[in-house]
């Protein structure tokens, strides 16, 4: 366990260190580094844009996990500066590899269509979500994953959830979230033909939050 890293709210001054475990965690396949650095800015900006909660964990000044959560909608100064923050990322992910911007848009386009989907699958209310859960690779397996998760469901909980969900795919480490006690309410398989460009299935996970 990790009883001694400190748990505090992201910062704006995290925003590189978080990035970085994102690019880790997910973009290790893109065309350079320089690259895929630019596309995990951009994803973690457009989360910090939907969230109204933030917790990162925090090992000898080190950040290495963090988690987003969502209560209704953010204020409005705070996702404009993200989504600022976010097309800044495409700007100069356009210039760099004009292509693979390409295939990042059609990846995301599809991810959207495939999560709205899974959302009115679980007729879930789309209101509490855990947008996102990142630890470093060399953090996994000693418990932050699990307080950052708790965390979140504090703060939902706090917001008068009684159920929230969370999104995620066959590139994530989706068996966490069973052992944890999440509850599968919907998946999405992905057709053969497209799966060069998106994973191979994609989950909704339940959160039941009530006392």
């Amino acid at each position: 366990m990790v009883s001694s890293a400190q748990y505090r709210p992201f910062e704006e001054d995290d925003f590189d260190a978080v990035a970085a475990i994102v690019c880790e965690a997910w973009h290790a396949e893109c065309p350079s580094l320089s690259y895929a650095r630019l596309e995990a800015q951009a994803d973690l900006a457009f989360c910090l844009a939907r969230s109204t909660f933030s917790q990162v964990a925090v090992v000898n000044n080190k950040v290495v996990g963090v988690v987003l959560a969502r209560a209704g909608q953010p204020r409005e100064t705070d996702r404009l500066t993200w989504l600022s923050r976010q097309a800044s990322a495409l700007a100069l992910m356009v210039e760099k590899d004009p292509g693979a911007v390409q295939e990042f848009y059609r990846y995301a386009q599809g991810e959207d269509r495939i999560n709205a989907e899974l959302v009115a699958q679980s007729q879930l209310p789309d209101t509490y979500e855990v947008v996102l859960l990142a630890v470093a690779e060399r953090s996994r397996g000693t418990g932050a994953g699990s307080l950052l998760l708790d965390a979140a469901a504090s703060y939902l909980r706090s917001e008068g959830a009684a159920d929230a969900y969370l999104l995620t795919d066959t590139t994530c480490s989706w068996r966490f979230y069973e052992k944890r006690g999440l509850k599968r309410r919907a998946a999405y398989k992905t057709p053969r033909a497209s799966r060069k460009v998106l994973a191979s299935e994609y989950y909704l996970y339940g959160m039941e939050l009530s006392d």
